[in-house]
């Protein structure tokens, strides 16, 4: 009642609305008539097995109608509701439901767990809902990602006859970001949440530990050289990454590269796909709370990680007293007048 008195006035909001109550109103119809086909056969004479047949064909076909209700649900929903969200915050929006960054992009970061060949096809990458955008000047893309891994093996059955079985495993499936910096990374670094699963630990990078106690219980910080790790990962971008780990509270990773920054999140909901199961208000409220995350993610690590180094420059400049160097591996530390 309460979603459908929010929506009054917007004629598509208003239909979605309708189309979600009679989806529901029939699913709940399509129960009490297989209970009640089932009764009157039963007080008929009809024998369990046949009252139970007729009962779940009855309910079938009415969750058949129910179904026929939501078609086009989610296109409606994300032509007039996701692009709309998107548009109000962000400049030069690209949006395309089918589309994904492309899975060869992904593979050559070389961040998730995959197949020795990855050309073959072996390992397969699918995905929706590419957005590509500028906010205040940054340029960011992101999409959903799904990435799964097959395989074949050889098996020896209880006959003793041996045969190829195809296997599979989902590596990750959630969002992928990625954010374009004004400058280049000094060094990769990787940030990986302890329970984020399917990453690789390349033997070249070791793990690094930072002063702030909220990322080292939470993440696992992998660099080459931890001096050159303390350029990317300053206050602002650290304070950045537990800012959004506390709103989105999900599996996520970050790869430093060059002069992008890429952020992996496992997702077990998707803001974008309107279910029948929540109402249209909080489908938006979700949508709302998404959009709101990558601004603040901005906001936070991109533009206060510009204004430290423009006070770093602007302290470089100045003559001052000569600082202890931060030691090439293990602990980084930044003075405590920066948080």
């Amino acid at each position: 009642r309460k979603s459908v008195e929010a929506s009054r006035g917007d004629e598509e909001a208003m239909e979605l609305e309708q189309r979600r109550n009679s989806a529901g109103g029939t699913a709940v119809a399509a129960l009490i008539s297989g209970g009640m086909v089932f009764l009157i056969l039963r007080l008929f004479g009809a024998s369990h097995v046949w009252a139970i047949l007729a009962a779940v064909l009855a309910a079938a076909l009415m969750l058949v109608w129910a179904c026929s209700f939501m078609s086009g649900y989610n296109d409606v929903f994300k032509r007039r509701f996701v692009r709309a969200a998107f548009s109000e915050v962000f400049d030069g929006l690209e949006y395309d439901s089918e589309d994904h960054i492309p899975g060869m992009e992904i593979w050559l970061l070389n961040f998730f767990v995959q197949t020795p060949d990855i050309l073959t096809g072996v390992s397969q990458i699918t995905g929706n809902d590419r957005i590509r955008a500028e906010y205040r000047g940054v340029r960011f893309e992101q999409s959903d990602i799904r990435i799964r891994r097959e395989w074949e093996e050889t098996i020896t059955d209880r006959y003793g006859r041996r045969r190829q079985v195809k296997r599979h495993s989902l590596v990750f499936s959630g969002r992928v970001m990625r954010f374009g910096f004004a400058e280049p990374f000094r060094c990769e670094v990787r940030l990986i949440s302890r329970d984020f699963t399917g990453a690789t630990f390349p033997l070249r990078l070791h793990e690094v530990e930072t002063e702030l106690s909220e990322l080292n219980e939470n993440f696992i910080a992998l660099a080459a050289d931890g001096l050159d790790a303390m350029t990317v990962l300053t206050p602002q971008v650290i304070e950045a990454v537990c800012l959004i780990r506390r709103k989105l509270d999900v599996p996520m990773a970050f790869l430093f590269r060059d002069s992008s920054m890429y952020a992996f999140l496992r997702l077990e909901r998707d803001p974008f796909e309107a279910s029948w199961w929540r109402t249209l208000s909080e489908s938006r409220e979700l949508l709302r709370r998404d959009v709101g995350a990558v601004t603040d993610f901005l906001d936070t690590m991109y533009f206060r990680r510009q204004e430290g180094i423009r006070d770093r420059r602007r302290d470089e400049a100045a003559p001052t007293a000569p600082a202890e160097k931060p030691s090439r591996g293990g602990r980084l530390h930044w003075p405590e007048e920066k948080w």
